[in-house]
């Protein structure tokens, strides 16, 4: 899935995770992909399935933050990237990967947390930023 032109979505999350929202399938990439409430269905069952999101993301206007992802089965968290720093009035992209057990219509969703309460990250329009099942 990719991230919608019509929904932007931001945050300053002081270290609490924060589903981001606004998602539309890839179909053009991935025919038959299929997105619920902002989460990736997964078209089938299987084990040890590579989940990966890459996310670009806009600093705040004065500050530098750091940016770390988090990639949920069913409101589950399974998977923690690393946090990469996204510097103030610039775009860094930030992913995370790993492999789960998925069943048919498990619903995969891509959390961030900040290191700031102060200043938020925002993440825009972009279909280079995605979450995918292989």
């Amino acid at each position: 899935m990719t991230k919608s032109a019509a929904a932007a979505w931001s945050t300053s999350t002081n270290g609490l995770y924060s589903q981001i929202t606004g998602w539309i399938p890839d179909s053009t990439n991935y025919p038959g992909s299929s997105v619920s409430s902002d989460a990736l269905l997964a078209p089938s069952a299987k084990a040890n399935a590579n989940l990966s999101a890459s996310i670009v993301f806009s600093g705040a206007s004065f500050t530098t933050m750091n940016v770390t992802l988090q990639l949920a089965v069913n409101n589950s968290a399974v998977i923690t990237g690393t946090a990469k720093s996204v510097p103030a009035g610039s775009t860094a992209t930030v992913t995370v990967s790993g492999a789960a057990t998925l069943n048919a219509n498990d619903k995969v969703t891509v959390l961030a947390a900040t290191d700031s309460s102060l200043q938020a990250a925002t993440v825009g329009t972009n279909t280079a930023s995605y979450v995918r099942i292989s």
